[in-house]
């Protein structure tokens, strides 16, 4: 019940965004090791794959830490013992004058996702697990837009799911000091 309250005030009432540079690398390490005995606990691997030379993104570090562990999660819940959830860390260069982005994607070896189901797995309150509150990848959304970033997926019934996270890179000259967070 608890959780199911933090998620609808996170929901309903979004936390101000601190802004800060937020180092990617160090914020992927930070949610796999929170992440990392869960999986393990359910017999999925969990990997990271992250260029050393992320570009920082501006962003609250607590806030992209939270959306990352709702995708993480989401992947180990679907993804069978012995199975993998893989999260590539890389920069996306776009068009000329449009900077460059820090792409995140999570894929899983899981279930997939239903046809029927992908235009609504962003809704809130929409869920297919029994225990799920629906309200997760409503969340997610709501932090990476607020982000000015973008989050797609891609799926496919009994084949892998893979959410791709876009976030705006920081231009180098305009890092503003901001904590990741303990680890």
């Amino acid at each position: 019940m608890d959780r199911l309250i933090e998620q609808l005030l996170a929901y309903a009432r979004p936390v101000p965004i601190a802004r800060g540079s937020v180092d990617v690398v160090a914020l992927l390490n930070r949610t796999v090791a929170l992440t990392g005995a869960y999986a393990a606990q359910h017999g999925v691997t969990l990997a990271v794959d992250a260029a050393a030379d992320l570009p920082l993104v501006e962003g609250d570090a607590e806030l992209l830490h939270q959306a990352l562990v709702n995708l993480l999660l989401n992947g180990i819940h679907a993804t069978a013992p012995s199975g993998r959830v893989c999260v590539l860390a890389s920069t996306r260069v776009a068009e000329q004058h449009v900077p460059p982005q820090v792409l995140l994607t999570i894929t899983d070896t899981g279930h997939g996702i239903a046809p029927a189901d992908l235009p609504h797995i962003f809704d809130p309150f929409f869920t297919t697990r029994v225990d799920g509150t629906g309200l997760g990848l409503s969340i997610v959304q709501q932090i990476i837009q607020e982000h000015g970033g973008t989050v797609e997926v891609h799926s496919q019934r009994g084949c892998d799911t893979s959410f791709a996270v876009s976030l705006p890179a920081l231009p180098t000259a305009q890092a503003i000091p901001a904590a990741v967070g303990p680890m």
